[in-house]
């Protein structure tokens, strides 16, 4: 009797397991190199712990964009789905801003989750850059031998309008400014990074975390709007 019960327990867990992905999500744990434009090399670090896809909701937005003093564009569409259950992080399925200026493009999409268009994209760069330069000892860490002050000379000594790809440290610091965790998709690699303010000491996030989902294409940054159940062809996209 003993041994049935055991063997049913074991069938019972198998089947109310959460279902996980296996989609590959890692983060950026050291920067080896600062070049003299500015650029980054960095090595990455696998996150051993599951990862959902649940995308900021009205709340987050409305709270955001009254702390910031940005307002939400009334004539836009709604590009997200609000209120839907958290499901298993995968590959993207549906991409929104799949066209879009080249500039700042990072900066447009975070505007448009936040406001319905682009257009406080400079507002958005501005105040991260300053929040970061506020705050250099939490970029300092990730930098390490290399000067934060050479850092933001170097990638942001242009015109805000004419601004150079955005990389990890744009996308870490955008986490620690907004509170938010913020996945971004690489359809080179196929595998999400991640950031968020906790770095380096990452540690798993409660399904109801909701969080900003990003895809990255060349140089261009899109908002990724949902994406693939584990049983579908990883290797297959659909925009």
């Amino acid at each position: 009797m003993t041994f049935l019960k055991c063997i049913q327990f074991f069938y019972l867990l198998y089947n109310i397991a959460p279902v996980i992905s296996n989609v590959a999500v890692k983060y950026v744990s050291e920067v080896t190199q600062l070049n003299s434009n500015g650029i980054l090399s960095v090595i990455i670090s696998p996150l051993e712990f599951n990862h959902y896809f649940n995308p900021v909701a009205i709340n987050w937005k409305n709270v955001m964009r009254s702390k910031l003093g940005l307002e939400f564009n009334i004539m836009s569409v709604q590009i997200l789905a609000e209120n839907r259950p958290a499901i298993p992080l995968n590959h993207p399925h549906d991409i929104f801003l799949r066209e879009t200026k080249k500039e700042n493009c990072l900066y447009r999409a975070i505007s448009t989750i936040l406001c319905g268009d682009d257009r406080y994209h400079n507002v958005l760069r501005h105040d991260i850059i300053n929040h970061l330069r506020e705050n250099p000892a939490y970029i300092s860490r990730l930098l390490g031998r290399f000067n934060i002050i050479d850092y933001l000379w170097y990638h942001f000594a242009t015109d805000p309008s004419m601004n150079k790809n955005a990389d990890d440290i744009e996308l870490l610091g955008a986490a620690f400014f907004l509170d938010v965790c913020i996945y971004k998709y690489d359809y080179i690699s196929q595998e999400w990074s991640f950031y968020y303010k906790d770095w380096p000491n990452y540690r798993p996030l409660p399904m109801e975390q909701q969080c900003i989902y990003l895809a990255q294409d060349n140089n261009n940054y899109y908002i990724v709007n949902n994406v693939r159940g584990i049983d579908e062809n990883k290797n297959s996209f659909s925009n």
